[in-house]
């Protein structure tokens, strides 16, 4: 779901950039890029966490008579190389993700190779080489993305906030889920209302930190009484 929607935000990125540029509006496509990236992650950090922190009654509520499975954070920079990946298509520069995918997937199989053969490591590898192929594709295509344009990009805004808030929302979950499921004796329902109040936790903690500006809630494309509800919020 969470890569759902943000290949939608990264589909609308390619006209509206190309756009802006074609007439020379590169402010505004410096201000769509950093915009789109934030949305991804704020989408991307809560899920990842909740994918790990949840991951094993997740596995259980979809695929009850399976074993446990586990998830890792691959999902966080595939969906950040999706929005870095539409910037650039919307730039004319579709070549650069290919090449960065083209590196990620070389890494993938020489870890594959390395990591699977070792008996204590074994299938836990090819996810290891999953995430490392994600993060050096997106990494490669962020660098190409940043030498074509000046973007207001900050650490304390782009990752050590929403680390924060998500360390928050994780916590939250972690400690809801197992008085639920004592008290409903049901994982599927513990499951579905410790994803909504931690929702809900993480939202407040990302506007009471002050990631979001107004100017950024109303750009963003949503429905227009959702929007006048956090521009409320937004301080």
């Amino acid at each position: 779901l969470p890569l759902a929607l943000n290949i939608a935000f990264a589909t609308v990125l390619v006209p509206a950039i190309s756009s802006a540029l074609a007439v020379g509006r590169r402010r505004e496509a410096e201000e769509t890029i950093t915009l789109s990236l934030l949305i991804s992650v704020l989408l991307a950090f809560p899920c990842a966490a909740g994918l790990i922190v949840l991951a094993g009654p997740i596995y259980q509520m979809i695929y009850p008579n399976a074993p446990m499975g586990y998830q890792l954070l691959g999902m966080f920079f595939s969906a950040l190389g999706q929005t870095i990946n539409g910037s650039l298509q919307g730039m004319g520069r579709v070549g650069v993700p290919a090449r960065a995918l083209f590196c990620g997937v070389a890494a993938k199989v020489a870890l594959n190779h390395l990591l699977i053969r070792i008996p204590s490591v074994n299938i836990f590898g090819a996810a290891v080489g999953s995430l490392v192929c994600y993060l050096t594709s997106s990494g490669i295509s962020f660098c190409h993305l940043k030498k074509e344009l000046a973007l207001p990009l900050t650490a304390r805004r782009y990752v050590w906030k929403p680390l924060l808030c998500t360390g928050g929302m994780s916590a939250v979950a972690a400690a809801v889920y197992p008085l639920l499921l004592r008290c409903l004796h049901s994982n599927t329902l513990s499951i579905l209302l410790t994803i909504g109040l931690s929702a809900a936790v993480y939202l407040a903690l990302v506007l009471a930190a002050g990631i979001l500006t107004r100017r950024d809630v109303a750009q963003f494309p949503i429905s227009g009484r959702l929007r006048k509800w956090l521009l409320k919020l937004v301080a």
